[in-house]
């Protein structure tokens, strides 16, 4: 566990290389995606793709930000995305009529 926290935190990992991970480890990769998932460790992206949490995350309970981690996890997958228009304007505080240029 130690080993992909301090490798992985705050980045994303996909289930290959959790799996590489565990077999160098001798261990259960359906086992440790569940203690991850159950404990707080990890949070499930997507199937296959999951965000491990830095120490600071855990151990404060710091609360993730979604948009920032669906991100990260399609950036890992090599997708070509975007927030939309209501996203943008969501995470600046605008609307429709706010006037950008003044």
């Amino acid at each position: 566990m130690r080993f992909i926290l301090s490798r992985y935190g705050g980045n994303v990992i996909t289930k290959e290389e959790l799996v590489k991970v565990c077999t160098k480890f001798n261990a259960d990769p359906e086992y440790v995606v569940h203690y991850l998932l159950s404990y707080g460790y990890a949070v499930r992206i997507l199937r296959g793709l999951y965000y491990v949490k830095t120490v600071e995350e855990f151990k404060l309970k710091r609360a993730l930000k979604p948009l920032k981690i669906i991100g990260l996890g399609l950036d890992r997958l090599g997708l070509k995305w975007y927030y939309g228009l209501f996203t943008a304007f969501r995470l600046n505080p605008l609307t429709l009529l706010t006037k950008i240029f003044r």
